[in-house]
């Protein structure tokens, strides 16, 4: 029987996967791997390489299962079945994500307290003071750390906004932004000090 026919009747393609047509396979796995590719980051702004990494997790998901009699009939397409269970794979990986984000967040606020200046300080002074540190700091940080603390930006609107791969990818600049923030502010905390001094 031809691919294209097989393709067409759900539960004779089932028992062909299971009988290990891998020709059948192959072209099952082409079929839809564009358009997933295409839906998931349009629905969940996801990089074309997690999309990837989904539709391969869903697809060997699938075929395990049919190899395994797990499924043995479709109510619905396989692209359906598909799209269901890569889904699930893109919001676990937006959660292991988020989780790895919010713990290097943690590590940094726990180690270095200044980093969270912009938060602390509500005075006119201070907030004229971190204006011009952004100032100096130049860019893409400038704008990085304008737009998570005075904009309250997600990282995951970042990423968009600056055209960063992914979110890990922001929380990373934001890092090393903050490092630098924190030397320029140690640095003017140092100035004033000796002024005072003088």
């Amino acid at each position: 029987m031809q691919i294209e026919s097989l393709l067409k009747d759900r539960n004779l393609l089932l028992q062909e996967l299971k009988s290990g047509n891998q020709k059948l396979l192959q072209k099952l796995y082409e079929t839809h791997r564009e358009a997933f590719g295409r839906w998931a980051m349009k629905q969940y702004k996801c990089s074309d390489d997690l999309a990837g990494e989904a539709y391969q997790k869903a697809f060997i998901a699938f075929y395990y299962n049919v190899r395994e009699g797990k499924l043995t009939e479709l109510n619905s397409s396989v692209k359906t079945y598909l799209f269901a269970i890569g889904k699930n794979v893109i919001r676990d990986q937006f959660k292991l994500k988020q989780n790895q984000t919010e713990e290097l967040d943690e590590k940094i606020a726990g180690s270095q307290p200044d980093f969270t200046i912009m938060e602390k300080y509500d005075n006119s002074h201070a907030k004229e003071l971190v204006r011009n540190l952004l100032t100096q700091i130049g860019e893409p940080c400038k704008t990085v750390l304008e737009l998570f603390y005075l904009k309250q930006y997600a990282l995951e609107s970042i990423a968009e906004e600056m055209g960063y791969k992914s979110e890990s990818v922001v929380a990373k600049r934001k890092f090393i932004c903050l490092q630098q923030l924190r030397k320029l502010l140690l640095n003017a905390r140092s100035e004033g000090a000796a002024s005072v001094q003088n």
